[in-house]
């Protein structure tokens, strides 16, 4: 789709073919001896963090504690448009009037979306997909 890869971050938008190469330093394995590293002391190979994130992944900033301990105000989850989560895997959810939510997909049932938030107390509520623009799985939370 025309207008799929720019992303605005800040007013600046980035592209999204951009390549996020990371080295491959050596490798670590247990055997029945204990653990071997092989480091050869330079990169094996790259690989390129967008191709494992998805070609359509984004990152947002968490402000709410309704997910702590899962992920805290401040941490960023990254999440993949074109990924729908698993069963009790966090997700973003982008409803039609423009709000994001950082929950855990529980189930899809009838024409209702079925979320668990954890504070102030673990519970699961239901969103009419009516209202809901897209759920993308998280791939990656933290710091």
């Amino acid at each position: 789709m025309a207008g799929d890869n720019p992303v605005q971050s800040g007013g600046e938008f980035r592209d999204r073919t951009r390549q996020f190469d990371i080295n491959v330093f050596g490798r670590a394995r247990a055997g029945p001896i204990g653990m071997e590293v092989y480091d050869a002391g330079e990169p094996l190979r790259t690989i390129n963090m967008r191709s494992l994130l998805g070609p359509r992944s984004d990152a947002m900033e968490v402000a709410g504690e309704s997910m702590s301990p899962w992920v805290e105000p401040g941490e960023v989850v990254v999440f993949d448009r074109d990924r729908f989560p698993k069963r009790n895997q966090g997700c973003v959810v982008e409803m039609k009037n423009g709000q994001m939510l950082v929950k855990q997909y529980v189930k899809t049932e009838d024409a209702n979306l079925f979320l668990r938030e954890l504070v102030p107390e673990t519970r699961v509520f239901n969103l009419p997909w009516s209202e809901v623009k897209g759920v993308y799985a998280v791939t990656v939370r933290g710091g």
